[in-house]
């Protein structure tokens, strides 16, 4: 973190409902001008659910703030990876 400024990994589960039948683009560009909008630097994925893993994982390693959106699986997924990190802190966004 710089400066206050976060860089913020966001996974985001383009297989689970509120994606897969709504805008998953548009929410894509809403969460990333949010975060832009209050100075941070947003990395936001959409990835299919057989890459949450990965993506998780990834975004752990290369951010300040991790954001994960999707379903049950995808928030027991990233708490199985953010399990006993003293600041981890998981989000459900949709």
């Amino acid at each position: 973190m710089e400066d206050g400024i976060l860089k913020i990994g966001v996974v985001l589960n383009r297989d689970s409902g509120a994606l897969r039948d709504g805008d998953a683009d548009k929410m894509v560009e809403t969460i990333t001008g949010l975060l832009h909008a209050h100075r941070h630097k947003a990395d936001v994925k959409l990835v299919h659910g057989s890459e949450i893993n990965e993506a998780l994982t990834q975004a752990r390693r290369s951010s300040d703030a991790v954001l994960a959106g999707g379903g049950d699986g995808t928030i027991s997924t990233a708490a199985a990876i953010f399990a006993g990190e003293c600041a981890a802190r998981v989000e459900t966004v949709l």
